[in-house]
């Protein structure tokens, strides 16, 4: 009798766990993982909190509960893998009977990880819609917002800030307006795939390149900026770099322009002041580009901007102070440029300021 219950019903019993957790469990996993990166993940709390989105009493303990199930649920699935492995490791060898059980524990934390990644997702969206009244408070009440959408591949590609990348990916859209200017908003990453050989062991490994990663917006105003295309890029070689009046900006950023005066029409020393200090308070590579009424303003921050800390309990208050500060330093150039509507108006009145800046330097 003991050994049809060893060998044949615990084997039996096993293998039928096994089964639904490959069968049924896992791709349930799957699936609300896939469904997390659609945006369609707790709907029934997003519903909630757009009805209320003042009150942070139910966000806050969302989130925290977020937090601890995730870090919770990955490490146990970590170790729930790795003792089987151990375990087998130091048998040497092992009968089927007692093979099983530590097979049905990594399965079970394999899923447990699976999981975990699942509700680190969560997490993100959670993010995103603590962050809602702070993007519609800047971008207006009726912007739309999208998660997990990027700016249009187009803008990107048009920019020319990043050569070489492969794959576009991306989150929290927003497209609205500040103060009458049309606006795209979102993180934006940028890769590209190396293959590389390993002497060593005599194979080809896929690689994946990171070339960019931060906060890209896009600006369309209802006037020319620059008739002819000007970019300004964290510090690069290149001999047809135009040398402007202030040291401490060409020692950060290079300036290409196929016509000079449309540079040192825009780049006002004051402006120059701003892009800098903007530069400075996001720690990270600036890059801006003006293309007839479009601006376009890429900092790579290696961060996405409206995210919880990855190793910090969330804290409500405090990730809405911050998310505001970060909106702040971009539109902060929209507000330098708005400031001076003389400079970008029409040809007539932008000649002006060109004449008494050509008789300053005289």
């Amino acid at each position: 009798m003991a050994l049809v219950f060893w060998f044949i019903i615990v084997p039996v019993v096993v293998l039928g766990l096994i089964g639904i957790l490959i069968k049924v469990v896992i791709p349930s996993l799957f699936r609300k993982a896939a469904g997390a990166v659609k945006g369609t993940l707790d709907r029934k709390f997003e519903k909630e909190y757009l009805t209320d989105p003042v009150s942070d009493r139910k966000a806050q303990r969302k989130m925290s509960t977020t937090f601890w199930s995730c870090w919770v649920m990955l490490v146990l699935g970590i170790i729930m893998v790795v003792t089987p492995i151990v375990k087998i490791i130091q048998a040497g060898e092992m009968y089927l009977t007692d093979f099983l059980p530590y097979l049905l524990l990594g399965a079970f934390g394999v899923g447990l990880f699976i999981l975990g990644l699942v509700t680190k997702r969560r997490s993100k969206q959670l993010s995103a819609l603590v962050a809602e009244p702070i993007i519609r408070d800047v971008f207006g009440a009726d912007c739309e917002l999208d998660a997990f959408g990027h700016i249009p591949n187009e803008c990107i590609a048009a920019s020319g800030f990043v050569d070489g990348y492969e794959n576009v990916s991306g989150s929290d859209f927003v497209r609205g307006s500040y103060r009458g200017v049309s606006v795209m908003f979102s993180d934006v990453r940028l890769t590209k795939t190396e293959i590389k050989y390993d002497h060593s062991t005599q194979k080809s490994h896929e690689y994946v390149i990171e070339l960019f990663k931060g906060n890209w917006l896009v600006a369309d105003f209802d006037r020319e900026l620059a008739e002819h295309p000007l970019t300004v890029q964290e510090k690069r070689s290149g001999s047809n770099a135009i040398q402007m009046e202030s040291e401490a900006f060409n020692r950060q950023f290079s300036v290409f322009c196929p016509d000079a005066h449309t540079a040192f029409y825009i780049l006002t020393p004051h402006f120059m002041e701003r892009l800098v200090a903007v530069d400075a308070a996001a720690d990270g590579s600036s890059h801006f580009k003006f293309a007839k009424n479009r601006l376009q303003i890429a900092i790579g921050t290696k961060r996405d901007i409206f995210e919880a800390e990855t190793f910090k309990t969330p804290n409500v208050g405090a990730m809405r102070e911050r998310f505001r500060q970060e909106l702040g330093r971009l539109t902060a150039v929209l507000d330098e440029m708005l400031a001076h509507e003389r400079l970008f108006g029409s040809d007539a009145e932008r000649q002006e300021p060109s004449r008494e800046r050509e008789l300053s330097h005289d």
